[in-house]
């Protein structure tokens, strides 16, 4: 009976052991994956901080030199018409016609007045200050900056590729280009 009375304080000094041990695990794991979650939104802040803007940047369009500023809705009517066509069709734009018909096309309403572009060949670059409000964290914040598109319309359909682009002064990543 002595012998049985030494091994069970023993067995309850083991699991009392056993389960500090547990506890001083579950508790480091919380630890480390509180850590992790702190330094992933903190990465995330600096992201966010260093790809976009409080504010939205002045859009200027390119001066025009001509005294009569495109009809934009003319511009539209004849481009959507010979979208809508079967014949292959040679459209060609000046940099004013071109945001004329943005301005006009339904498609692009919204964004219009958040950016202004320029036709050079086959790329469109576009001077863009584009709010963010549905995108998950980034209420409130703008993506202002300078991209490079090209541009080709095939059996009818725009298509636009980035090719490359700078925000702040600084070029975007080819991994946010794919």
């Amino acid at each position: 009976m002595g012998h049985e009375m030494k091994k069970m304080p023993v067995q309850q000094a083991q699991r009392k052991r056993g389960l500090a041990i547990f506890k001083w695990g579950c508790l480091t794991s919380v630890i480390l994956g509180l850590l992790c979650l702190l330094s992933g939104w903190l990465f995330f802040r600096a992201q966010r901080q260093k790809w976009t803007d409080e504010r939205p940047m002045a859009v200027e369009l390119s001066r025009e030199n001509s005294v009569r500023p495109p009809d934009g809705a003319r511009l539209y009517r004849d481009t959507r018409r010979a979208l809508e066509s079967d014949s292959a069709q040679t459209l060609q734009f000046d940099d004013g016609e071109f945001n004329a018909l943005l301005h006009q096309a339904p498609e692009f309403k919204s964004i219009a007045s958040q950016m202004a572009v320029q036709l050079q060949d086959d790329s469109l670059l576009a001077r863009m200050s584009l709010p963010l409000q549905g995108v998950p964290g980034f209420a409130g914040r703008y993506l202002n900056g300078d991209f490079v598109f090209t541009v080709q319309i095939d059996q009818g359909v725009p298509q636009l590729k980035l090719r490359s682009g700078s925000v702040r002064g600084k070029p975007v990543p080819e991994r946010f280009l794919n």
